[in-house]
């Protein structure tokens, strides 16, 4: 017997895709029994078109997605959960993989990879692309397994053993989440093909080196299973990485996060990477 699902749609602002996300959700080759969207404190239409579009809508008080994503499980009624950013979209065979794959793997969670959208809809590659098969932890720590936020199911049962999404955290929500379950359950299932649409957002990053370095290690805090050597070389890659999407010259203070590792390859590529996007 198939396990019921819920989707899980943390919104704030999206009247403008809300209805797109849940369409790709509704008309699912295998349908999801509900959808619960979580509405952060919008001032637009995004409660009144996901009410219309048949969710469980919860208008909450502005706070992040993380709250969100709890106070809509927490809400919910199916077995497994699949999680869905309101401007990303999923391709139509995306539920019945992941039942698919619960049925025939014994993981902590269950992913596919994400094909990357530019906001003119041109395709700039994928996110956690790999072979099909098993993801351990310490595989996290690197960016480049990274999928989308909007690309992992996970029995409710074991979210809520896990404590959800950690509310303190104001980035990587997503990837504190991935790193720790597979930890503690054992590796994560990786489908290997993109079921996910992830949509690039204009602009760069857009909180200060301060909340950058206050976030990880807040993160780095929670991971006591992780040897010391781990975090410092997962600090660097962050700061590395916050570096390359911002425009230089505003990526300085990155770098000097990241201890100018001007030995490593990937300092040299977030360098390049921060000097073409201020030419863009």
């Amino acid at each position: 017997m198939q396990r019921t699902v819920s989707v899980i749609v943390p919104a704030h602002n999206a009247q403008g895709t809300i209805q797109r996300a849940l369409t790709s959700a509704w008309e699912q080759t295998r349908r999801p029994d509900e959808i619960v969207v979580a509405d952060d404190g919008s001032t637009d239409g995004t409660a009144v078109l996901a009410d219309r579009a048949g969710a469980t809508v919860l208008r909450l008080p502005k706070a992040n997605g993380a709250v969100g994503r709890n106070r809509a499980v927490e809400a919910a009624t199916g077995e497994l959960l699949l999680f869905l950013d309101a401007d990303d979209a999923w391709e139509p065979g995306k539920v019945a993989a992941h039942l698919d794959a619960w049925t025939r793997n014994d993981a902590s969670f269950v992913f596919d990879y994400a094909t990357r959208l530019r906001p003119d809809g041109v395709s700039d590659g994928f996110l956690g692309q790999g072979p099909e098969g098993p993801v351990p932890w310490e595989e996290f720590l690197n960016w480049e397994t990274w999928t989308s936020g909007s690309s992992f199911s996970v029995p409710r049962g074991r979210y809520l053993e896990m404590g959800g999404f950690r509310e303190e955290l104001v980035s990587q929500q997503d990837v504190d989440f991935w790193v720790r379950c597979s930890a503690r359950f054992g590796p994560a299932h990786r489908i290997g093909r993109p079921l996910t649409r992830y949509q690039l957002s204009p602009g760069g990053v857009s909180k200060n080196p301060t909340a950058v370095e206050t976030n990880l290690r807040t993160l780095l805090s929670g991971w006591d299973f992780v040897a010391e050597p781990q975090k410092e070389a997962f600090f660097t890659l962050m700061a590395l990485t916050a570096a390359g999407f911002t425009p230089f010259p505003r990526s300085l203070p990155y770098f000097g996060l990241a201890r100018w590792p001007v030995h490593r390859a990937k300092f040299w590529r977030a360098l390049a990477r921060s000097i073409r996007n201020a030419a863009a």
